[in-house]
């Protein structure tokens, strides 16, 4: 009998948007997003799942070499493939010429303990602080990168995809409310 074991914790999606996904530059300033929220206390391990970091793994394994392509291209090709179609077609909202809108990735928060609130209050200082100090959020006052729980989510058992529909990327994409803020735990924007 096959054993499976799952990471549980809240779930936060981590979203980017109002730059040029394709822009290698910014590329960079997203996996250092990434990478850097799963440095804070509340987050035992680097997430093994990201759509960019599987698009750079697809694109070298491809061929022929498909890295003369346009990006939007490169990302038609990646998403054709079933298994990251799947995973990701609810997770790149794109412009009708391919561009990359908006899109999201997901950090496990799984070094929390839920039932004390202090220990969710240090969750989100850590990763507002994180979110802060990001490069591309410095003066603007709608945060390109910043991450979200939706009030239905805050519990997963390593099945993020389930915790937020495909159509609240759309409306987080373009949205300059209070959600371009940081993290929310619960159904209420802290």
């Amino acid at each position: 009998m096959t054993e499976y074991q799952g990471r549980s914790g809240a779930v936060p999606f981590v979203y980017f948007r109002y730059v040029d996904q394709s822009n290698p530059e910014i590329q960079k300033q997203m996996t250092d997003y990434m990478k850097d929220l799963a440095t804070i206390h509340a987050v035992e391990e680097r997430p093994d799942r990201f759509w960019l970091w599987d698009l750079e793994e697809f694109q070298a394994k491809t061929s022929p070499n498909i890295s003369n392509l346009p990006f939007e291209d490169i990302l038609d090709v990646f998403l054709r493939q079933t298994a990251y179609g799947e995973m990701y077609k609810d997770h790149i909202v794109r412009y009708e010429n391919g561009t990359i809108q908006a899109s999201r990735g997901w950090i496990c928060m799984d070094n929390v303990d839920w039932n004390i609130v202090t220990e969710q209050i240090d969750a989100l200082v850590d990763q507002r602080a994180v979110t802060k100090r990001q490069p591309i959020n410095r003066g603007r006052k709608d945060w390109a990168f910043f991450t979200y729980i939706n009030g239905k989510s805050t519990l997963s058992q390593n099945r993020p995809f389930e915790c937020v529909y495909g159509k609240e990327i759309q409306s987080l994409a373009s949205s300059s409310n209070v959600l371009a803020k940081p993290m929310a735990f619960g159904s209420s924007i802290v």
